[in-house]
């Protein structure tokens, strides 16, 4: 992230080479399992071949087992750092197809017990 002239604050960012191959083997998975059913809702009229990016960014902050795959742990406390948590979309390895929000909330409520534990 860095500050514009203006103040404004700009975020440049890429997906790697290693992102890309890892949501395309998700997208495969799942088409390949799950598209089945929602095409024959009207709503979402051949899924499996529209459904090539998302919309709902993530993975800047990834959740991981260590430091060295990711940000932050299951507790969504980052590592090497006392009392800063991350939690939000960002700490998601997967976007999916739909809206995260249900998801964000309870990585919230599982970052509250984490808080309240300590």
């Amino acid at each position: 992230m860095c500050q514009l002239d203006n103040g404004a604050f700009s975020i440049k960012w890429s997906v790697s080479d290693k992102d890309c191959r890892s949501l395309q083997k998700f997208l495969a998975i799942f088409f390949r399992h799950y598209s089945e059913p929602f095409e024959r809702f009207k709503i979402f009229p051949d899924m499996s071949t529209s459904l090539d990016s998302a919309g709902h960014h993530s993975g800047a902050c990834r959740m991981a087992m260590n430091a060295s795959e990711g940000v932050v742990d299951a507790d969504m406390r980052v590592f090497g750092t006392d009392n800063l948590f991350v939690v939000d979309g960002s700490t998601l390895a997967y976007s999916g197809h739909a809206n995260t929000g249900l998801t964000i909330a309870a990585l919230a409520l599982k970052c509250c017990d984490a808080v309240a534990d300590d």
